[in-house]
């Protein structure tokens, strides 16, 4: 492809530091792997002397494909590979470190549960929770906190206490888990520089991608390597720096002029991707931000669409969306062409049903959690259950403390549970007389909300007058979860009983739902090598360096994006960038959806919305 004077500059440029900022569909990638192509015929560099660091395997991977590709090579000697396998080469090289050392993420979390409950053995350990403790754990590595007086929000145990006995755990079975490979090479440069010196001489050319995605420490590491020629090209958008949960900071681009007066800036200003409107209402949002390297870009192409449009309720909007692709379909263009992006995953359950019902193909690039398996749904289904008919004191146990009852398992000696018959043995009791009226009470709840047989008015009743919200908001604070979230979850639950005139019927939708879902996900993998011609549905961080000719972005709505767990003007200013990437993924069309009413909740839209 001819290049245009920006990327020819980029393409050129010979030693010492550099700064490419690379706005959306400005070819990078193209820029980066026709940069070693130059350094390697045009100024003579040895192949082998050349470091091409990028976050994903996969793009790595492209990195390395377009090199060749360029030069016409069937084989190359530059390393190409993500931070992470860079670092992994230096510390198998200077310990002998195998494969097997470093763990997956499903022992890290199994063995972070063994840290908690030694720690803490009253808390309550799920999947979530545990996920929340290993998130603050990898903040405080990546950003060499104290783990001592690092406030990571959990007021059921020393933090501190959990973080040293999760990482003497791991030194026990003699494993790292990715964080430490970072912070272990990082040791290592700063106490033997003779071996960051021999490392020095191995690499001296250094071609960083996504550069506004790493975080302090890996920075640390490739300074320390490039010093003293810091043949430094960095290429990135600081416009898109969306992962701050995973301890990347702007700031570190940010700086980088600073830390390096005397690097060159080239700007990517052209936008091959979007059309013009797309492109000038993206600007009109990321231009909020404050943080950020004023730019002026610029789009290739005239034309592009965008659309906003508000709807009444969460499935009006589903259904508009679902019956826009159908549409584009019976027009001939291909389910492959199309993109529909949520800010997570957790809202995604009614979109997919909205697929399934059209029988339109669809590939998730994220795992989609099925809503009915989240953890606050089991007391909510042992209770229609125990209505159903389930009186096993198991069941009864998963839902008779949701708030606090004062019961006690040792109240329940029989494999069924007869409330009438516990009420009377209270009553023969001196110390706890007091449960009958309460079990009696109780009862009588359950019966009144057996009565009410339609499912959405059954939730509602053991939500708001059985008190599991009220249990769900002191839960969350005790085990520093998201309370808003979880509500959420329910929310969700709750409105898609709306319209069953039974349990049972509802009950059928679910499992059927269930069964659909699990069958996608097996098939996805397959799917996903074939290249199957199916709509995308992803999160925005997922689709981030993809692009689609159409694109939905779903519940622009506040407290989704921005989501509710950002406050800080930082945090705003991110989930803005958020759905700068997700508007930007757009070439033809991009639609904002939002709902005036979201799983029976009433929302507002984005603020986003306005500065679009």
């Amino acid at each position: 492809m001819d290049l245009n004077a920006s990327q020819r500059e980029a393409v050129s440029f010979r030693d010492g530091p550099c700064m490419v900022l690379a706005g959306p569909g400005s070819g990078k990638t193209t820029v980066i792997a026709r940069r070693a192509v130059t350094l390697v015929r045009e100024y003579k560099v040895p192949e082998e002397t050349i470091l091409v660091v990028t976050f994903t395997k996969a793009a790595a991977e492209e990195m390395k494909k377009r090199y060749l590709s360029f030069s016409g090579q069937t084989g190359t000697r530059i390393s190409f590979g993500t931070f992470h396998a860079v670092f992994y080469g230096i510390l198998r090289e200077e310990y002998r470190l195998s494969s097997h050392a470093v763990i997956g993420e499903g022992e890290k979390a199994r063995i972070m549960e063994e840290a908690v409950r030694e720690v803490a053995p009253s808390v309550e350990t799920d999947r979530e929770f545990i996920a929340s403790v290993l998130s603050a754990v990898s903040l405080v590595k990546n950003h060499r906190l104290d783990p001592d007086r690092y406030d990571a929000g959990f007021r059921q145990f020393s933090f501190g206490r959990v973080y040293r006995v999760y990482q003497q755990k791991l030194k026990q079975r003699n494993v790292l888990d990715f964080d430490d490979m970072l912070t272990m090479t990082s040791e290592l440069f700063r106490k033997k520089p003779e071996v960051l010196e021999r490392w020095r001489k191995k690499y001296r050319y250094f071609l960083v991608d996504e550069f506004q995605d790493v975080n302090p420490v890996q920075y640390e590491v490739v300074q320390a390597l490039a010093a003293p020629e810091n043949n430094l090209f960095i290429v990135g958008d600081d416009d898109q720096s969306i992962y701050g949960f995973r301890g990347a900071r702007p700031e570190v681009m940010l700086n980088f002029p600073k830390t390096y007066p005397e690097a060159k800036k080239i700007l990517l200003g052209v936008n091959y991707r979007s059309g013009s409107e797309i492109v000038k209402r993206s600007l009109a949002l990321i231009g909020h931000n404050e943080d950020r390297f004023k730019k002026k870009l610029t789009a290739a192409k005239a034309g592009g669409t965008v659309k906003i449009r508000e709807f009444l309720t969460d499935a009006l909007e589903y259904e508009a969306i679902g019956s826009e692709i159908v549409g584009l379909m019976n027009e001939g263009r291909s389910p492959s062409e199309m993109a529909i992006l949520f800010r997570t995953n957790a809202g995604m359950s009614g979109m997919l049903q909205k697929l399934m019902e059209k029988s339109v193909p669809f590939v998730t690039r994220d795992r989609v959690p099925n809503v009915f398996a989240h953890f606050v749904c089991r007391p909510l289904f042992a209770c229609l259950n125990f209505l159903a008919g389930n009186r096993t004191r198991r069941n009864f146990f998963q839902f008779m403390n949701c708030p606090w009852r004062y019961f006690k398992r040792e109240d329940f000696p029989e494999e069924t549970v007869d409330l009438e018959a516990l009420a009377k043995r209270f009553e023969a009791t001196e110390d706890r007389g007091f449960m009958a009226g309460k079990t009696r009470s109780f009862a009588g709840q359950l019966s009144f909300m057996a009565s009410l047989k339609v499912p959405f008015a059954m939730i509602h009743y053991f939500r708001n007058y059985l008190g599991y919200d009220r249990y769900l908001s002191e839960a969350a604070v005790r085990r520093n979860l998201n309370e808003e979230e979880l509500i959420r979850v329910l929310d969700e639950v709750q409105a898609s009983a709306r319209g069953y005139d039974s349990p049972e019927a509802w009950y059928g939708y679910v499992a059927k739902y269930s069964r659909e879902l699990k069958e996608k996900a097996e098939r996805e993998e397959e799917e996903k090598k074939e290249r199957k011609d199916a709509v995308t549905v992803s999160t925005m961080h997922s689709a981030k360096g993809l692009e689609y000719p159409f694109v939905w972005i779903a519940d622009v709505n506040e407290r989704v994006i921005p989501h509710e767990k950002s406050k800080t003007p930082q945090e705003i200013e991110e989930e803005r960038s958020v759905l700068y990437v997700g508007m930007t993924r757009a070439a033809e069309a991009l639609c904002l959806y939002e709902a005036k009413n979201r799983f029976g909740r009433d929302m507002q839209p984005s603020r986003f919305l306005k500065e679009i």
